[in-house]
């Protein structure tokens, strides 16, 4: 090797240890490893990070949840993760190992989004926070970002740390039981988005439930009356028919031409379910969408191009 350019890595090289040496004094407030390691009581980069993913439909229900969970605590902490743009695509795997030897995820103010819960309400979900808390005793950390497709991130998702597998199991396993319990879609009348980036990625629309009555819609004598029993009945009489093995599935095809009353028998019917959740269908989500939508014999999917 040339004496000169072996000479140039020897000084190149050491100017790369200090420069990392220098970053290494650098203290840019409270550092991400630092701040799980001292609530696992466990170094955290040691722990195997457990991944959950939740629809983009489903996102605000798991926002609540984890609210309510961390809320336990009376001692919890919401706290954000700085850093730029490099924390949204890196996982929190990546983030703890980078952290031993570079201070570039300091903790900051949780990133929240807008979205909504009904018709004419909204809720600030977190968009990117770290949830640190006590689950029955023992320390948690979660990480919830919501959906990045910008950044590659297809699902919202949650990052759960703890200090051993059983306790990461314990958590998830309570977390996935609440979801399956409650939704802010329940009684709701709602359509399913297509997302910019893909049916996965798209979120809920919620409607105003109409107000018809009877006398809003004109059929013939008696018509909307069967079509309100074979629709509506079933639900009020389930208890029965499921004592007596029978299935409460139904569905009524709505035919004809323009202003024969097909959209205002829907409507209709909408207005008489109160409490009943209902999804508006249309082509391009009918089939793809409703993967984890499931809200128990009381939901009436309708499609409103009928």
């Amino acid at each position: 090797m040339d004496e000169k350019l072996g000479k140039f890595i020897d000084d190149f090289a050491q100017l790369v240890q200090i420069a990392q040496s220098g970053q290494h004094r650098v203290k840019a407030g409270r550092q991400l490893v630092t701040t799980i390691t001292d609530h696992l009581e466990v170094p955290a980069e040691s722990l195997a990070v457990v991944v959950e993913e939740v629809p983009a439909h489903r996102f605000v229900d798991a926002d609540i949840l984890m609210a309510e969970l961390a809320a336990e605590d009376d001692q919890f902490r919401l706290v954000g993760i700085g850093g730029g743009d490099q924390r949204h695509h890196q996982s929190l795997s990546d983030m703890l190992q980078q952290s031993q030897f570079f201070p570039q995820f300091p903790l900051s103010q949780p990133d929240y989004i807008n979205l909504a819960v009904g018709p004419d309400e909204q809720r600030q979900a977190v968009a990117l926070g770290l949830w640190l808390f006590r689950h029955e005793g023992r320390p948690v950390a979660v990480l919830q970002r919501d959906a990045a497709p910008r950044y590659g991130r297809q699902t919202a998702c949650l990052e759960v740390l703890a200090s051993d597998a059983k306790n990461t199991a314990d958590f998830l396993a309570e977390f996935r039981r609440r979801m399956q319990r409650g939704s802010v879609l329940k009684g709701q009348v709602i359509s399913l988005v297509m997302g910019e980036y893909g049916p996965s990625t798209g979120g809920v629309t919620f409607h105003a439930r109409p107000g018809l009555t009877a006398s809003d819609v004109i059929l013939p004598q008696g018509l909307l009356r069967k079509v309100a029993d074979h629709a509506l009945g079933i639900a009020a009489h389930r208890e029965s028919l499921n004592e007596y093995g029978q299935h409460l599935k139904r569905g009524i095809l709505l035919y004809g031409r323009p202003g024969t009353g097909k959209t205002h028998t829907v409507r209709y019917l909408l207005s008489q379910s109160a409490g009943i959740t209902a999804i508006l269908l249309s082509g391009g989500v009918t089939g793809q969408d409703l993967r984890g939508c499931r809200h128990g014999p009381g939901t009436a999917a309708v499609d409103r191009c009928a």
